[in-house]
Protein backbone atom coordinates (compact mmCIF):
# COMPACT_ATOMS: atom_id res chain seq x y z
CA UNK A 1 0.00 0.00 0.00
CA UNK A 2 1.58 3.63 -0.91
CA UNK A 3 2.42 6.11 1.88
CA UNK A 4 -0.34 8.56 2.53
CA UNK A 5 -0.22 11.92 1.19
CA UNK A 6 0.72 14.57 3.67
CA UNK A 7 1.38 18.50 4.45
CA UNK A 8 4.84 19.42 6.05
CA UNK A 9 5.71 22.41 7.34
CA UNK A 10 9.36 23.44 6.76
CA UNK A 11 11.09 26.84 7.39
CA UNK A 12 7.99 28.73 7.13
CA UNK A 13 7.06 26.88 3.71
CA UNK A 14 4.61 24.25 3.34
CA UNK A 15 5.31 20.85 1.70
CA UNK A 16 2.62 18.79 0.16
CA UNK A 17 3.25 15.47 -0.95
CA UNK A 18 1.18 13.38 -3.64
CA UNK A 19 1.92 9.82 -5.21
CA UNK A 20 1.16 10.12 -9.01
CA UNK A 21 1.81 7.18 -11.13
CA UNK A 22 4.81 5.42 -9.69
CA UNK A 23 6.58 9.14 -8.61
CA UNK A 24 6.30 11.09 -5.58
CA UNK A 25 5.33 15.13 -6.26
CA UNK A 26 6.17 17.72 -3.90
CA UNK A 27 5.06 21.14 -4.24
CA UNK A 28 6.62 24.26 -2.27
CA UNK A 29 4.22 26.95 -0.98
CA UNK A 30 5.21 30.06 1.99
CA UNK A 31 2.92 29.79 4.79
CA UNK A 32 4.12 33.42 6.13
CA UNK A 33 3.73 36.57 4.64
CA UNK A 34 6.81 37.43 4.44
CA UNK A 35 8.17 34.57 3.29
CA UNK A 36 9.63 34.56 -0.31
CA UNK A 37 7.38 32.93 -3.20
CA UNK A 38 9.70 31.37 -5.65
CA UNK A 39 9.11 31.56 -8.64
CA UNK A 40 9.74 27.64 -9.28
CA UNK A 41 6.72 27.19 -6.10
CA UNK A 42 4.04 26.18 -8.70
CA UNK A 43 6.82 23.63 -9.98
CA UNK A 44 6.47 20.37 -7.93
CA UNK A 45 10.00 18.01 -6.80
CA UNK A 46 9.60 14.65 -8.37
CA UNK A 47 11.75 11.64 -7.12
CA UNK A 48 11.06 8.00 -6.93
CA UNK A 49 10.59 7.60 -3.42
CA UNK A 50 8.71 10.14 -1.20
CA UNK A 51 11.77 10.91 1.03
CA UNK A 52 13.53 11.56 -2.08
CA UNK A 53 11.17 14.46 -3.13
CA UNK A 54 10.84 15.75 0.40
CA UNK A 55 15.02 16.01 0.30
CA UNK A 56 15.06 17.51 -2.98
CA UNK A 57 12.19 19.64 -1.66
CA UNK A 58 14.05 20.64 1.31
CA UNK A 59 17.24 21.59 -0.51
CA UNK A 60 15.33 23.76 -2.63
CA UNK A 61 13.95 25.80 0.53
CA UNK A 62 17.01 26.24 2.16
CA UNK A 63 18.45 27.89 -0.83
CA UNK A 64 15.78 30.21 -0.20
CA UNK A 65 15.83 31.13 2.54
CA UNK A 66 20.10 31.26 2.46
CA UNK A 67 19.61 33.42 -0.04
CA UNK A 68 16.79 35.89 1.82
CA UNK A 69 19.08 36.82 4.40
Amino acid sequence: MPDASEDIEYRGFKLSTVQQGGEWLVTIWPTRVEQPLPGWSDTPVMAASKDAALALARQKVDRVVVADR
